[in-house]
């Protein structure tokens, strides 16, 4: 009897240390440039808590500016270039956050949260490290005193490798690395004039590019006029909470255990590091990424990450194909068929 026990007890621990480990699933908040008018628009039309949540960051918006962001976003054709950074940079806000709770209610949580750029308002809100009326009146400060402050500029996405960068003085001397999103494909900023020299040398030599809706050089010393009437409004700002939720930074490619209070203009300040965040990432564990931006931008970036042989997955909800709805239930689907295959079978 007694070897009959311990063998049960053996079984026991081997079957629980052979149990399979569900995948924690990391939700993406992208930044400017993943922007456009009528994004959104298709779960705003067909699901309520994404509509009820829109709606609340109006309300909020209405009060701050005295205009409606959903109006704006949902009155102009797709095809137009969103380029007002008033209201850009809340929108984005607004639906990133909407994205959030509508997960939420369908009873999908992250175990850990990434933002790029200013999709790091939208992080700092899922990690509990500030509110929706923060990050919004915040979003909208600072796009204030950039609008007010900064000269003209922009930012450009090539599609070649980035070290075409470092080797090509045409670019390196006349605009900033802003940040290298895979092995080809990394964003420049600078000005109207330098940025349309690089464009004509890029076409040159048969480089594909894409000028970003973004009509200020964030990421550089551009916006640095900014920097100082914005910091003395985040000091009137509530202090940041520690993150209740493991908050990966796009912008250091580590771990948050407290945010400083110059982060949020840091991380449009400084180069964003989505190759190497999600390197780190992967170090760790296979993963299942959630790109909760509003075009799949983050979902998009992974799958040129991501080496043949990982275990990690990843979904994007939001697209210009306005496919949000069945997407959704792609992600609910292979979530729940995923909790399945870990559950103990005894």
């Amino acid at each position: 009897m007694p070897g009959i026990v311990f063998c049960n007890v053996f079984m026991q621990i081997l079957e629980d240390f052979l149990d399979p480990v569900r995948k924690p699933v990391v939700f993406l908040f992208s930044g400017q440039g993943s922007h456009y008018y009528q994004m959104g628009k298709d779960l705003y039309e067909s699901h309520p808590v994404f509509r009820s949540q829109m709606e609340r960051g109006d309300a909020i918006m209405q009060a701050l500016l005295g205009r409606s962001v959903l109006d704006e976003l949902y009155r102009h054709p797709i095809s137009a270039p969103f380029d007002d950074l008033i209201i850009s940079h809340p929108a984005l806000v607004m639906v990133e956050h909407a994205l959030l709770e509508t997960l939420a209610s369908e009873g999908i949580e992250p175990d850990c949260v990434w933002g790029s750029s200013a999709g790091e308002f939208v992080a700092g809100i899922a990690a509990g490290v500030w509110s929706l009326e923060s990050a919004l009146a915040t979003s909208v400060e600072q796009a204030t005193w950039v609008a007010r402050s900064c000269p003209p500029g922009g930012m450009l996405a090539v599609l070649g490798p980035w070290s075409l960068y470092e080797s090509s003085p045409v670019i390196y001397k006349h605009t900033v690395l802003a940040g290298v999103n895979f092995d080809r494909h990394f964003v420049v900023s600078g000005s109207t004039a330098n940025l349309e020299m690089v464009e004509r040398f890029l076409a040159d030599h048969g480089t594909s590019y894409q000028r970003l809706a973004i009509p200020f050089a964030f990421h550089s010393s551009a916006i640095d006029a900014a920097r100082e009437p914005f910091l003395g409004y985040c000091q009137t700002l509530p202090h940041f909470k520690a993150p209740q939720v493991r908050f990966l930074s796009g912008m250091t490619a580590t771990y948050l255990t407290e945010v400083p209070p110059t982060y949020f203009w840091d991380v449009v300040r400084q180069p964003m590091r989505f190759q190497e965040t999600l390197a780190r990432a992967e170090r760790e564990q296979p993963s299942v990424f959630v790109d909760c931006g509003p075009a799949g931008t983050s979902a998009n970036f992974i799958k040129y990450n991501l080496p043949p042989h990982s275990e990690s997955r990843y979904f994007s909800v939001l697209t210009v194909f306005r496919q949000g709805p069945q997407n959704l239930q792609l992600l609910k689907q292979y979530l729940a068929e995923e909790t399945l295959s870990v559950e103990p079978t005894r």
